[in-house]
C-alpha cells in the first residue's frame, strides 16, 4: 500500500526529515525582511521567466534572448509561476527553503549509502549543512546553484545504481540529470566529465562494452547542451554570449580555490598561501584517494568515491575555466557545488576510524572530534549570525536590500514612468536595476573598457539618457568622468543617491 510506504519512509527517516525542516524554516527566516536576495544574474532569470509565463517568449529584461545563461531555470522559475500563481519574486522565498529541505534530505540518502553505521555521523553533518553560511548565501538567492545542487545529489544516487548494475535504464537517467544540469548552469557539464571518468576506470567491464556506454551516455547528455547552444547560435549568433580572456594566473585562481575551503571550514587563516596549500592539498588528497580505488577496486563504486571524483573534475574546470575565461573571482557561489561533496570525502572515514580503535582510545578520539567540531560549529555560528543580523537590519546584500528599496532615484522612476522621453534610448550602469527597481524601465548597459568600438560607437550616438547610481563602482565601464568628456550635458537631474543625464553628440 502507498500509505504504508509513506509512513515506512518517514519511520526510517525522522530525523532527516525533522533536520529538512529545521532547514525550511532558517531559509524563510534568512529571507524574511526584504524577501529573496536579487543579484545581476537573478535579474535575467525573473525577467526571462516572466516573459515566459506572460508571453511565451525566451526573452530577458531588454526583450533580446538569454544567451549568456542557459535556458533550462528560466523555464523551471516560469512552471513555478504557473503553478503558485504568483510572481518569481514572491514565490522564490518558499521555494528555495522547500529545495533546501530537499537539499537536507537527499544528502542524507547520499551519506546513508556509505555504509556508515553511526547515525550521529550523518546528523552532524546535515546539521553543519543547515546551518553552512555557504549554502545560506545561495539558497537565500535567485541562483541557478540551487537546482544544479539538487541535479547533482540525484546524479550522485543514480550514478552509484549504475556502477553497481551497469544497468542501460540508469545510465540513460544519469545521462538526462546530467543534460539537465548542464542547460541549467554550463558547469554542470562536470557531471557528465565525473560519470566519462567512473565509467572509464569502471572495473568488472569489457572494453567494447565500457565505450558503447561511454558513447550512449556522451551523446545523450551533451544533446542538451548542444541543443541550448545552437538556439543561441542561430537567435543571438553567439554559443554563450561575449566573454573575454582570462586576466587572473592560474596559482592565484588555485590561492582562491583554497580561501572558498578555509572559509568555509573556517580553522585556518585565508592567506594567499594557505589558501594554495589547502587547495592543492585537498585536490591531491581526493584525487590519490580516486586512483587509489581504482588500483585496489574498492568502494569504486561507493558514494566516497563517487564524491571524490566530482571534485577532482570539478576543481578541474572551475579553475581551468576561471584562468582561461574573465569573470567574477573564484567564490562561495563557483564552488558551492563541491561543498557537500567535499565535506562527504574527507570526513567518512572519521566514524570507521573511531570503530577500528581501542575502548580508550576511542573516548579519547570521541573527544578530540567533539572539542574540533565545536570549535568549528562556533566560527560557523558567528558568521551565519552576522549574516541573519545583516538581513533581518538591511535584507540580503543585492537589489532587495534597503540601499535599493530606498534608492530616490529608481523609485522616482518608478513612481512616475512617463518622464523620460520614450523616444530617447537609456544606459545605465546598472541596467538590471532600472529594470528591478525603477518600474520595469528598459535600458542598456553602458560599454565596458574593453570593447573600444562599441565604446565609440557610443559617444557618436545622439540624443540619450544615462541613468547613474552613486552606489556601484564598476571599474570595467566607462566612467562618468569619461562620459561627460564625449558628450555635450543638456540636463541633468539630481537625486540622492544617482543622477540622470540627458547627453547627445557635441558635434551634431
Amino acid at each position: 500500500m502507498p500509505e504504508n510506504k509513506i509512513v515506512l519512509y518517514i519511520y526510517r527517516n525522522f530525523d532527516s526529515i525533522i533536520i529538512s525542516l529545521l532547514a525550511f524554516f532558517s531559509i524563510l527566516i534568512f529571507t524574511g525582511r526584504n524577501g529573496i536576495g536579487i543579484s545581476p544574474d537573478s535579474i535575467a532569470y525573473l525577467s526571462t521567466a516572466r516573459n515566459i509565463h506572460q508571453h511565451h517568449q525566451m526573452l530577458d529584461y531588454n526583450l533580446q534572448p538569454l544567451i549568456a545563461f542557459p535556458v533550462f531555470y528560466p523555464m523551471f522559475l516560469s512552471v513555478v509561476m504557473f503553478i503558485s500563481g504568483k510572481d518569481i519574486v514572491v514565490a522564490a522565498a518558499f521555494l528555495n527553503a522547500l529545495m533546501m529541505a530537499l537539499l537536507i534530505l537527499l544528502s542524507s540518502h547520499v551519506i546513508k549509502r556509505c555504509q556508515l553505521k553511526s547515525a550521529w555521523y550523518r546528523r552532524i553533518l546535515l546539521l553543519l549543512l543547515v546551518f553552512s553560511p555557504a549554502l545560506t548565501e545561495v539558497y537565500g538567492m535567485l541562483w541557478s546553484e540551487t537546482l544544479l545542487l539538487l541535479f547533482s545529489l540525484l546524479f550522485f544516487l543514480c550514478l552509484e545504481k549504475y556502477l553497481n548494475h551497469k544497468s542501460v535504464f540508469y545510465l540513460l537517467l544519469c545521462a538526462g540529470i546530467a543534460g539537465l544540469a548542464t542547460t541549467t548552469r554550463y558547469a554542470g557539464i562536470t557531471l557528465t566529465g565525473t560519470a566519462g571518468l567512473l565509467i572509464l576506470f569502471a572495473p568488472g567491464f569489457n572494453i567494447r562494452k565500457k565505450l558503447g556506454h561511454l558513447f550512449l551516455f556522451s551523446m545523450v547528455s551533451f544533446a542538451f547542451l548542444v541543443l541550448n547552444l545552437l538556439r543561441n547560435h542561430v537567435l543571438g549568433k553567439s554559443l554563450t554570449g561575449p566573454r573575454q580572456f582570462g586576466q587572473t594566473h592560474v596559482m592565484d585562481n588555485i590561492s582562491y580555490y583554497g580561501k572558498v575551503l578555509c572559509n568555509w571550514f573556517p580553522v585556518f587563516n585565508e592567506q594567499y598561501t594557505t589558501g594554495v596549500i589547502t587547495g592543492l592539498s585537498v585536490f591531491v588528497f581526493l584525487t590519490f584517494m580516486f586512483f587509489y580505488r581504482c588500483v585496489r577496486r574498492q568502494q569504486y563504486s561507493s558514494q566516497q568515491n563517487i564524491t571524490a571524483a566530482f571534485v577532482v573534475v570539478y576543481s578541474i574546470f572551475i579553475i581551468g575555466i576561471s584562468t582561461l575565461s574573465h569573470f567574477e573571482g573564484i567564490n562561495n557561489r563557483l564552488m558551492v557545488p563541491v561543498f557537500i561533496p567535499v565535506l562527504l570525502a574527507v570526513s567518512y572515514w572519521i566514524p570507521f576510524w573511531l570503530s577500528g580503535l581501542k575502548p580508550l582510545a576511542r573516548k579519547t578520539g570521541i573527544v578530540m572530534l567533539t572539542l574540533f567540531l565545536l570549535l568549528l560549529q562556533y566560527k560557523i555560528i558567528v558568521h551565519l549570525e552576522e549574516m541573519y543580523r545583516d538581513a533581518v537590519d538591511n535584507g540580503i546584500p543585492g537589489y532587495t536590500d534597503n540601499s535599493w528599496k530606498n534608492s530616490s532615484t529608481a523609485n522616482f522612476l518608478a513612481a512616475h514612468p512617463g518622464f523620460l522621453n520614450s523616444g530617447y534610448k537609456i544606459y545605465s550602469n546598472a541596467h538590471e536595476a532600472v529594470y528591478f527597481n525603477a518600474g520595469g524601465l528598459r535600458a542598456d548597459e553602458i560599454p565596458q573598457r574593453v570593447y573600444k568600438d562599441y565604446t565609440e560607437a557610443f559617444y557618436k550616438e545622439g540624443i540619450h539618457y544615462v541613468i547613474w547610481f552613486n552606489q556601484i563602482d564598476d571599474p570595467e565601464l566607462i566612467s562618468l568622468p569619461d562620459i561627460l568628456k564625449h558628450r555635450k550635458l543638456l540636463h541633468t537631474y539630481k537625486f540622492r543617491d544617482g543622477r540622470i543625464f540627458l547627453l547627445c553628440n557635441p558635434k551634431a
